[in-house]
């Protein structure tokens, strides 16, 4: 009888876990690829990796990652992430990075641009993630694509940077250092981790910077202009507040700038303008604006409202890696 008991009990058991709702899953899929003529070396390692980058001034998160082992396979590489979908939370921010690296361990390729991944949405299919052609320090060095040394200020430290193609060269202390982009919710953000130097991230900005030395956060301030004098280009920004009221949960509206235009989501629609700078003035031409329905009509107001004060804009002041842009009136749309 006592063993019939104890068989009955351990059937129940196994029944009911195996009854348990499995967790829901999430799939994250797309290509990684370049548009140089180059093969790949023979037997290279792909890795595509999911970073939460909620907060800009820490070191990024892992969620997930797939190594792929290449052999003689030449891109595009198709990949696929899953994962349990209650590791992406609803407020938070989380962006794809991909790289090759050779057998030999050496980086090959990388992305250089954010990737961002919805946290709502179970299946989001990316596309084609683009790769650079990472270069070696001493392929750097002789580089022509450098540009001109920024000065900042990072607390009592002085520092100097300038891009090195797609590598960013800082310099203090009397040594030269070469970090390369990583993914980030907003500007850019540049790494150094390698055995035997120190590990440093540098996020920027515009004119405003953090640097973080082996643990150690400095603020810093740029003390010259770029030499486009541009303060917002390659920037990016999620706008917070539209004229002082909160965006609807779970939406988003970015703001992202290049040398000449502005674009983004203005929640359910792409838009994108031209636009002429001479800080702390702004101007934007006409905006363009895709004519995708949104799936609910406070999000639609939400747009409307966004799209008319984007328009009107005519002033922008950043401070505290906040962006805040101002039309003649005092209205204002605020983004980090």
């Amino acid at each position: 009888m006592k063993i019939f008991k104890y068989i009955a009990t351990s059937l129940l058991f196994i029944f009911v876990v195996g009854c348990q709702q499995a967790p829901e899953q999430a799939v994250i899929s797309g290509n990684i690829g370049y548009l140089e003529r180059i093969a790949l070396l023979p037997n290279s390692q792909a890795t595509i990796s999911l970073y939460d980058v909620s907060i800009a001034d820490k070191k990024s998160e892992l969620i997930t990652e797939q190594t792929i082992d290449l052999k003689d396979k030449q891109v595009p590489i198709a990949f696929k992430l899953e994962f349990e979908a209650d590791k992406l939370k609803e407020n938070g921010r989380y962006a794809i990075r991909a790289i090759i690296k050779s057998q030999q361990g050496q980086l090959l390729w990388t992305t250089d641009t954010n990737y961002p991944v919805e946290s709502t949405t179970s299946e989001q299919k990316l596309g084609m993630l683009r790769l650079v052609k990472v270069k070696s320090p001493e392929q750097s060095h002789t580089s022509t694509s450098i540009t001109d040394l920024t000065q900042y200020q990072c607390d009592e430290l002085s520092v100097q940077s300038r891009l090195r193609d797609n590598q960013l060269e800082l310099i203090f202390n009397g040594k030269s250092y070469l970090l390369n982009r990583v993914v980030a919710a907003s500007g850019e953000k540049y790494q150094l981790d390698s055995a035997g130097q120190p590990a440093i991230d540098f996020w920027q900005k515009g004119d405003e910077a953090m640097l973080t030395i082996d643990g150690e956060t400095l603020s810093c301030q740029s003390e010259e202009q770029s030499h486009s004098d541009n303060k917002l280009a390659n920037t990016q920004w999620q706008v917070t507040q539209i004229n002082n009221q909160a965006l609807i949960e779970n939406s988003k509206v970015t703001i992202n700038f290049s040398e000449q235009k502005i674009y983004g989501s203005a929640g359910c629609n792409q838009y994108t303008a031209d636009y002429q700078l001479n800080s702390p003035e702004i101007k934007l031409s006409t905006i363009a604006v895709t004519k995708k329905a949104c799936m609910a009509a406070e999000l639609a107001e939400q747009e409307s409202r966004f799209l008319i004060l984007l328009g009107e804009v005519k002033q922008f002041t950043t401070g505290n890696n906040n962006l805040t842009l101002l039309d003649g009136s005092g209205n204002k749309l605020i983004a980090e």
